[in-house]
């Protein structure tokens, strides 16, 4: 469902990829939001496959 949300303010994975790298920026990794933002992107590459995948 991330990776498919979209909101008035941009989408839930922009959203989950700002958290995480903004929290890293600040010293604070979160192995499990890493994690999140992993199978999310995944899960984007399968729903909009880059010609020649």
């Amino acid at each position: 469902m991330i990776a498919r949300a979209v909101g008035h303010f941009g989408s839930c994975a922009e959203y989950l990829h700002n958290t995480v790298t903004h929290l890293e920026g600040m010293g604070i990794r979160d192995n499990y939001l890493w994690r999140l933002q992993q199978l999310v992107s995944d899960e984007i590459k399968v729903l909009h496959p880059k010609p020649g995948d």
